[in-house]
């Protein structure tokens, strides 16, 4: 083994280490719910919010997710068949209310 590989690949399997927990952690999420808080992944997450029908909840969105309720069911689905990620976000909405003072 080169001397390069020897410091490159412990940094490697390190950094693949601490970006699996958070991926595992919202992998390891329920369904998402209709009616409840849902955590919508995507590139354009309020625009896939809006055009499945669906509102925005909470005082923030971060760029690449929202946390979004959906009363419909067929507008929820319509919702995760655009976004990357779409799962039951009840958990982060509880962490997001109590950081930030609780929802509007």
């Amino acid at each position: 083994m080169t001397p390069v590989l020897r410091i490159l690949l412990p940094c490697l399997f390190a950094a693949l280490f601490v970006l699996s927990g958070p991926v595992a952690a919202l992998a390891l999420l329920p369904p998402a719910r209709t009616g409840a808080p849902v955590i919508v992944i995507a590139p354009d997450a309020p625009g896939i919010v809006q055009q499945a029908e669906g509102q925005i909840i909470g005082p923030l969105e971060a760029p690449f997710a929202v946390l979004a309720t959906f009363d419909d069911p067929s507008a929820a689905a319509r919702g995760g068949a655009l976004a990357w990620f779409f799962r039951d976000g009840t958990a982060i909405a509880a962490a997001c209310a109590a950081i930030e003072g609780g929802f509007e």
